[in-house]
């Protein structure tokens, strides 16, 4: 019985950590790619600067809240 909790939890734990560095992936390929893209277009950073600057909270968000849940998910006994 104790193995089938064991094993219930880590695929749960391998899901969520899944689906975390499926979507902070995408969210750092946009940041490399808006990048690639301003330096061939040769743009001003500055005017990019807004989006860039979008971009890295949204990766900042997405790295709190994976860290939000691996404690909360800690707390509840998942871990």
């Amino acid at each position: 019985m104790a193995s089938q909790v064991t094993e219930s939890r880590a695929v749960e734990l391998r899901r969520f950590r899944n689906y975390a560095l499926f979507w902070i992936a995408i969210l750092v390929l946009y940041f490399v790619g808006a990048d690639f893209l301003i330096g061939q277009t040769k743009t001003d950073p500055a005017w990019a600067a807004p989006v860039l600057m979008l971009l890295m909270g949204c990766i900042l968000l997405a790295a709190i809240w994976h860290a939000a849940a691996i404690v909360s998910m800690s707390l509840k006994g998942l871990l």
